[in-house]
């Protein structure tokens, strides 16, 4: 369960205030999946990218939505499909670099559906 871990004493949570950590995918689909037993909603991320950095919105600190309501921290997750981190630094050919005419193509998909 995503919420039990976040308020350990792990110095990488600490920093981060709740998770903002990049993961490395081992698969070409489905790299993601996140499921409330409670509502019974499923969200599955595909995507062409090779990594995700998931994060827990840590810095939200009172401010109103679009609805009125208030937001505090760990009130959302959110996946965001991306190149490996630092890669402009660690790879020989980066994906991150788009030439000039030079196409960019890369997808990434979320799909909802309730099991329940």
């Amino acid at each position: 369960m995503i919420g039990d871990c976040i308020k350990d004493n792990h110095p990488q949570l600490i920093t981060a205030r709740g998770y903002d950590h990049p993961f490395v995918f081992n698969t070409d689909k489905n790299q993601a999946e996140l499921y409330s037993p409670e509502t019974g909603i499923k969200l599955t991320v595909s995507t062409t990218y090779p990594s995700a950095q998931v994060y827990s919105a840590n810095y939200l600190d009172g401010q109103l939505d679009k609805y009125g309501y208030t937001m505090h921290p760990q009130d959302a997750l959110c996946i965001e499909t991306s190149y490996l981190p630092d890669s402009i630094h660690k790879e020989e050919n980066p994906k991150v670099i788009l030439n000039a005419n030079k196409k960019f193509k890369e997808e990434t998909v979320y799909t909802f559906e309730v099991t329940k």
